[in-house]
Order: structure tokens, then C-alpha cells, then sequence
């Protein structure tokens, strides 16, 4: 009987192979960038309604997690990157933390530096770095402590825990009851300095009154009054803008990455994908049209049933690593483009060349308003059009092998 299972095994690798190892570099190409923190840096990805890593448990690396409601008790000896509608962290973080959601709580030990945006944010935790945090309702609670520089905006900003350096806060409401080392530089419609502040540097604060302190409140270094007519917005939009400078730098530096990972690691199948693409565009450009406004609809009508879940979640996951290829490889295409026509080559050739030329370029066409956005787009749906279509490609190949065989 043994025999015989091992035999029928043998019959099917052998008649699997030659498929899984046509299609194996499209797959990867498409969820490499998915899970490009997990290859290169061994991360942990986790991903769901409800994840929960409970306190016995130890991350050795990066975790990475997005769900709609996220309870991490444990220790990360790495970074942590969470998305959620409810975000709690308990346990220690050793490195860095970035988080994003409707309401975090952060409970635990953070070794490295804190980015936060959110709804409603507590701080209850120790932060050894830096917090630059964002939010309707921001608010550092009596117990927490942060070793380096605070970057607070929001709505409603409420200072009662321990700053070991400087604070900068911008918002409609600027709340300070805690204790803060370094200098002090408030923009606010509404400030208060409440009876248990303790100020061991300078006051900035910009404001349409001048506050009254009260006796029981330590100010060691010198107050200066800024008399605005309301917050000062400038301030904010200039510093949202550098973040947005920053975020794009380092999208577009993601992107070189991953375009030339694809060509040094998947060089036939990369020049495969944009040479079929270059040479029927317009057709792909229509079909890259229907997949991405047809496919995810369809998948989440799939969610819907019990028996459709678990295909609409590895469809969507690989129609997800599809998306983010045909953005790295629709500049990719451009470059083999450009280089096809400086250089009069024969053909279109997807090396270091094309990512270096094309990359950059599609992200100084995207700051142009609306056409910018337009050609991007176009090229985009050409090149999503075309990598479905070189994969549909490998399956029949796959299949004609597989009946030679």
C-alpha cells in the first residue's frame, strides 16, 4: 500500500512539476513585494480580524500586522509596524514602533522611536526614542515616559507623563499637567498649563490669549507669549508637507528596490512582462482596465459565502502582489522604453537601465496634476494588463508540457 501512495505521489510531481515551475517566477514576483519585509529582513507577517500575540510569546524579528483588532502582549525583539482599528500594545518593543488605526493604546516598553496616527491615542507606556504622533484625541497619560523629542498634532493634545527632552504640539487644544526637561513650543486656539506642570526649560507658545499660570505650576526657564489671530496653520501645513516629501523619497527608493530585485532576480520573466506589454499595449491597457475595477469586487462578493473565503483570500493576495508589481514595473516599462529609443535597440531589455531611467521618471511625471496622474495610470493598467496575461501564458504552457509529459 505504501508502495503504492508513493508511486501515485511521484506520478503527480511529475505531472505538477513542469507547471509550478513555469509559473513559480511570476508568483514570486507578485508576492515579493507583499512580503518583501519577511525576505529580506526574516519579519513576521500576520494578518486578520483578530490578532492577538499573547505575553509568553517572543518575536525574534520584525512584526508586521494588519488587522481590525490588534492585542500584542508579547515582547518584538524587532520593529513593529501595526495597522488596525483597535490597536493595543502591552508588551516590549525593542526597536521601532509605527502604527496607524482608529484607537491605539500603548501600554508596553519601546526601545527604539514611536510614529503614531489615529483617532484616539493613549500613552501610558516608556518610550526610550522619539514620538512624532498624530490624532483626533492625543493623550500622555500620567504613567508614560518619553526619553527623546515629542512632535504632537491633533485636536485635543493632553500632556500629564514625563518628557525627558523637548516638546513641539500643535493643536485645537493644548493641555500640559506633566513634566517636560527640554524647551517647550506650543501652537494652540486653547492652551492650558495645568497645576502640576513642571517646566525645567523655555515656553514658546502661540496662541489668540495670553494664559494665566497657575501658582502651584514650575516654569524654571523663560515664558514668551506669540499673539496669532488662531493656530497657526503654516506651521502645520509646512511640516505635513516635508512628512509628504519624506514618505514619497521613500516610496520612490522602495520602488528602485524592488525594480531591481525583479531584474537582477527574475530577468527572463521581467522582460518577458514588459515586452508583451510595450508591444500590445492598448490591449492591455483595456484589459488592465477590467481587472482592476472587476476583479475585487468579485472577490469580495466571494467573502460573502463561507465555501468562497478562503479563494477570495489567496486571489486577493495574489491580485494584491499583481497591483504592486504593475506600479514597479510600470516604470520599469518606461525606462525599457526610453532606452529602447536612445540606444535603437532591437528590442525592449528590463535591466538596471530601465529601473534606474524609468523609475525616477514616472515620479517627477506624477507631481504634474492630473495628466501626471493620468499617464501613470495609464501605464500602470498596461503593465497590470500584461503581467495577467504572461501568467495566464505560463498556465498553458504548463498544462501543453505537462500533456507531453
Amino acid at each position: 500500500m505504501t508502495s503504492v501512495l508513493c508511486r501515485r505521489s511521484r506520478q503527480w510531481r511529475s505531472r505538477q512539476w513542469p507547471r509550478l515551475e513555469l509559473l513559480r517566477p511570476y508568483l514570486l514576483v507578485a508576492l515579493t513585494p507583499v512580503f518583501v519585509p519577511s525576505l529580506v529582513q526574516g519579519a513576521d507577517v500576520r494578518a486578520g480580524r483578530r490578532i492577538t500575540i499573547p505575553a509568553e510569546e517572543t518575536i525574534p524579528t520584525n512584526l508586521y500586522v494588519a488587522a481590525g483588532e490588534a492585542e500584542i502582549s508579547g515582547n518584538i525583539d524587532g520593529d513593529l509596524i501595526v495597522a488596525g482599528g483597535e490597536v493595543s500594545v502591552q508588551g516590549a518593543v525593542e526597536n521601532d514602533i509605527m502604527a496607524a488605526g482608529g484607537q491605539i493604546d500603548l501600554m508596553g516598553y519601546v526601545g527604539g522611536d514611536v510614529r503614531m496616527a489615529g483617532g484616539e491615542i493613549d500613552i501610558r507606556g516608556h518610550i526610550e526614542g522619539d514620538l512624532v504622533v498624530a490624532g483626533g484625541t492625543v493623550q500622555i497619560l500620567p504613567s508614560g515616559t518619553i526619553g527623546g523629542d515629542v512632535l504632537m498634532a491633533g485636536g485635543e493634545l493632553f500632556l500629564e507623563g514625563a518628557l525627558e527632552r523637548n516638546l513641539k504640539a500643535a493643536g485645537g487644544t493644548v493641555t500640559i499637567s506633566g513634566s517636560i526637561q527640554g524647551p517647550v513650543v506650543v501652537r494652540s486656539d486653547q492652551f492650558t498649563i495645568g497645576e502640576q506642570a513642571k517646566l525645567e526649560g523655555s515656553l514658546d507658545y502661540f496662541s489668540p490669549r495670553e494664559i494665566e499660570f497657575p501658582e502651584s505650576a514650575q516654569i524654571a526657564g523663560p515664558v514668551n507669549f506669540h499673539l496669532t489671530a488662531g493656530m497657526n496653520q503654516r506651521w502645520i501645513g509646512d511640516g505635513l508637507r516635508r512628512m509628504g516629501v519624506a514618505l514619497l523619497f521613500v516610496g520612490l527608493m522602495m520602488s528602485l528596490a524592488g525594480g531591481l530585485f525583479g531584474c537582477f532576480v527574475f530577468p527572463k520573466t521581467s522582460t518577458e512582462v514588459v515586452r508583451y506589454t510595450l508591444g500590445n499595449f492598448w490591449k492591455e491597457l483595456l484589459r488592465g482596465f477590467v481587472l482592476f475595477f472587476v476583479v475585487p469586487p468579485a472577490f469580495f462578493l466571494l467573502m460573502l459565502s463561507v465555501v468562497g473565503v478562503p479563494v477570495a483570500f489567496l486571489g486577493g493576495l495574489i491580485h494584491l502582489g499583481f497591483g504592486v508589481v504593475a506600479i514597479i514595473y510600470a516604470g520599469v516599462a518606461l525606462g525599457a522604453f526610453l532606452m529602447k529609443r536612445l540606444t535603437r535597440a532591437e528590442s525592449y531589455v528590463a535591466d538596471w537601465k530601465a529601473v534606474l531611467v524609468g523609475l525616477p521618471i514616472m515620479f517627477v511625471v506624477s507631481r504634474i496634476p492630473v495628466i501626471g496622474f493620468i499617464a501613470n495610470l495609464m501605464v500602470f493598467l498596461a503593465v497590470l494588463g500584461g503581467i495577467y496575461e504572461n501568467f495566464w501564458l505560463a498556465i498553458q504552457r504548463g498544462r501543453q508540457k505537462e500533456a507531453a509529459v
